[in-house]
């Protein structure tokens, strides 16, 4: 059978695609039901019936979508009699007062957290207008996202998100202090990762900001950036300024996006460099071919050197965009094929002689060693004993998402888009777009145990964003086609839109603000003064290489080598064993501190660290309640108090 005629095959059977989603998740529903798993039912229904409707409506519409998807993008739009400009005004407005609010409060509260809200709306009502100005709009999601997350960072003390972020903040203060780049033994396994640790303390430098805040900004700003090139990927794919800029929204929106913008994590900067490097593989324009792989080139090098981690997920993604680019055109440019050479070949060379026997380890442990320690059977406490309301206001984003993903895959099966270019995203949508949703590969023990699948997500980011811009406008045209009135589709997607930005922006990335204080979604990812009050006691009433019970944030506060003394810098060791302390049979060493955040774990809980790893750590979360209290009184009777300031306390077991 020749190529084209196997192609043409495949998508008459993948017609079938939206019958198989009625069908799958009918039975789905049927077999949770039948075997009385309520919970995980109740947690199913929430993505299945949104499958079930997406389906339905497409297969009794979709006769009206056989026009291109530039002309479906601008036909469904409505006349808001505001033009551009004035939008811009607006939203400068909105702006000035956000940015008042925020100097005069130093709160993300209610009042700010509504003014996010009404930014992203002036952006989202000009998406439907006749008087759109992309880009203008592009530059303005990015403002209002690039707001949303540096906030974070200026309006708690000393906000962390992860405990890799201290990590890199002491590595970033490492550099500073010896005024060059330290001894590989110093700083471990994250040596490698120097060129995001030297950003860091030339921004710290620069700006004069502590280390744990430049290295916030210098992995925050690329990732929100990177929203531009978004912009311009899915405009080279579709040829619709409107279906780019949305495809930039969605980019802003998806979980994983702001979820690593609020992280120190290198991996935010090597997603940057990958995203230039498919931009320039995918763009139109006949540029020099030396310009173009000169660019390639120094992005390869860049990816290796901030984040050779996130290397072969990369690789694996951009594998799989050249082969559906390959399946559907047949052909490469000259441009092309020396971009796909530079691509595999700098990091081949590299492995090959620094990192192929470390790769290997973290394969193993991450991903093949998954099969040998996790029941299949098993689901996350999540869906097997509890579902809490946080759950379900978690998987509220993944709900808008799946609606535009399934409109956008639906379409692109059609067989008048074999021959677009956007057809080279839809074969990774259609396999991987369960495990992207969030909160789905949370439900499964063997997926959530593996931690690539967050880094996975990033990198799919961009790819699932254009299939999403792509179904939102098919959704627009689906409901003007339903209800016969160009301003009630416009107001719909507009609602749509906005929902979809107050559970993701708000509910889903924002649990740490004011508004969720004393509420089941707090999150608490900074410490506040009282507990760096006790932090820089530590020195005084600890002598060096002494242990000390903590949590799992608290112990990367601190360095934990001896190649620190070098630098004048005590270090500490924090064995396992605190969380025993909450039990009926402790486990603790004579002579050994312990630092206990009353407070914390009277309003949140703890999260202790109970397993060891070359790259992660295993962490439970104890809460508060009657029986974890009473063991951890009788447990810590025998302690001696060293320092108490209130909220923190240093203990000390003789």
């Amino acid at each position: 059978m020749e190529p084209r005629t196997s192609i043409t095959f495949i998508h008459k059977l993948l017609q079938y695609v939206p019958h198989l989603g009625i069908l799958s998740s009918i039975l789905l529903m049927a077999l949770l039901a039948i075997s009385g798993s309520w919970l995980l039912l109740s947690f199913a229904v929430m993505l299945l019936i949104p499958v079930i409707m997406v389906s339905i409506i497409f297969l009794w519409k979709k006769q009206s979508l056989q026009k291109s998807l530039p002309e479906l993008a601008e036909e469904c739009l409505f006349d808001f009699n505001i033009r551009a400009e004035t939008f811009c005004k607006i939203y400068a407005i909105l702006l000035l007062l956000t940015l008042s609010w925020i100097l005069f409060a130093n709160s993300r509260d209610w009042l700010f957290l509504l003014l996010i809200v009404l930014m992203y709306g002036v952006s989202i009502v000009q998406l439907f207008s006749k008087t759109l100005k992309s880009r203008w709009v592009v530059a303005q999601l990015t403002l209002t996202s690039l707001i949303v997350v540096l906030t974070k960072q200026f309006c708690y003390y000393y906000y962390y998100n992860t405990g890799d972020s201290i990590a890199h903040a002491l590595y970033a203060f490492t550099y500073i202090q010896s005024g060059g780049i330290p001894a590989t033994d110093l700083i471990g396994g994250y040596a490698e990762f120097f060129l995001f640790h030297i950003e860091s303390a030339i921004t710290a430098l620069l700006t004069g900001v502590a280390p744990i805040s430049a290295t916030y900004i210098a992995a925050a700003i690329p990732i929100i950036i990177g929203v531009v090139f978004v912009y311009y990927i899915a405009l080279s794919l579709t040829k619709s300024e409107r279906t780019a800029a949305i495809g930039s929204l969605c980019y802003l929106l998806t979980p994983v996006v702001f979820n690593y913008a609020f992280r120190s994590a290198p991996r935010t900067m090597a997603t940057l460099a990958f995203l230039i490097i498919l931009y320039l593989f995918l763009q139109r324009k006949e540029w020099s071919s030396w310009i173009v792989w000169g660019c390639t080139a120094l992005f390869a090098l860049y990816m290796i050197m901030v984040h050779h981690a996130q290397l072969p997920l990369i690789i694996a993604v951009m594998t799989g965009i050249i082969l559906s680019y390959w399946i559907y055109f047949r052909k490469f440019t000259k441009n092309q094929i020396g971009i796909m050479i530079l691509f595999y070949l700098i990091p081949f060379i590299y492995y090959l002689y620094t990192y192929l026997g470390t790769m290997v380890g973290i394969l193993n442990r991450q991903f093949f060693g998954v099969f040998g320690s996790v029941d299949f059977t098993e689901t996350t406490e999540v869906v097997s004993e509890t579902v809490q309301l946080s759950t379900y206001l978690n998987l509220s984003a993944g709900i808008f998402m799946l609606v535009t993903i399934l409109f956008g895959i639906f379409y692109l099966i059609q067989p008048q888009n074999m021959h677009k270019k956007a057809i080279v995203f839809l074969p990774l949508t259609l396999l991987l777009f369960p495990i992207f949703l969030p909160g789905v590969a949370d439900a499964s023990a063997l997926l959530s145990s593996m931690e690539q699948i967050g880094r996975m997500q990033i990198v799919l980011a961009p790819v699932f964003a254009v299939v999403m811009g792509i179904g939102s406008v098919i959704l627009l045209n689906l409901i003007n086609t339903m209800t016969k009135s160009r301003k009630t589709a416009a107001i719909f997607l507009i609602i749509f839109l906005l929902l979809f930005v107050i559970s993701s922006v708000i509910i889903y990335n924002s649990k740490d603000s004011t508004p969720f204080e004393n509420t089941e979604l707090s999150e608490k990812n900074y410490f506040n003064e009282d507990e760096i009050a006790m932090y820089m006691n530590i020195n005084t009433y600890i002598p060096p290489a002494s242990e000390i019970y903590s949590e799992f944030s608290v112990s990367r506060y601190f360095p934990t080598s001896a190649n620190y003394q070098y630098m004048g810098l005590k270090y500490y060791t924090f064995p396992l064993g605190m969380r025993t302390l909450f039990t009926s049979e402790p486990e603790y060493q004579a002579d050994t501190y312990m630092i206990y955040r009353e407070h914390e774990y009277l309003s949140r809980g703890l999260s202790i660290k109970i397993g060891k790893g070359a790259y992660s750590s295993k962490t439970e979360r104890v809460y508060c309640d009657e029986e974890s209290n009473t063991y951890f009184q009788k447990n810590t009777l025998n302690f001696e108090s060293v320092y108490d300031n209130g909220a923190s306390k240093l203990l000390y077991y003789p």
